[in-house]
């Protein structure tokens, strides 16, 4: 499971994950063409990651909290607690 997986989740329905998955990824393309370092888009990249987990997608939510993870470092630290807690 991913970081964050074993706390208390809603539950979704399919549909509804999948609406979040696209919602996310629309978000995640207009946020790279500003630059897309900002904690921000971290972020997102970490929430779409649990979609995508949710969804049974996992190599591509391993990329999204490699993705979050190297934003995290970059923005807050690599001992700041959000990003320890995206490492695990």
């Amino acid at each position: 499971l991913l970081p964050g997986m074993g706390r208390s989740v809603p539950a979704l329905s399919a549909s509804q994950a999948a609406q979040g998955v696209e919602m996310l990824r629309a978000a995640l393309k207009r946020r790279e063409a500003t630059g897309g370092t900002h904690v921000g888009a971290g972020e997102a990249h970490y929430v779409l990651a649990l979609l995508l987990q949710h969804c049974g997608d996992r190599k591509p939510a391993k990329g999204h909290v490699r993705t979050a993870c190297q934003i995290y470092e970059s923005t807050l630290g690599a001992n700041h607690p959000r990003t320890v807690e995206v490492q695990e």
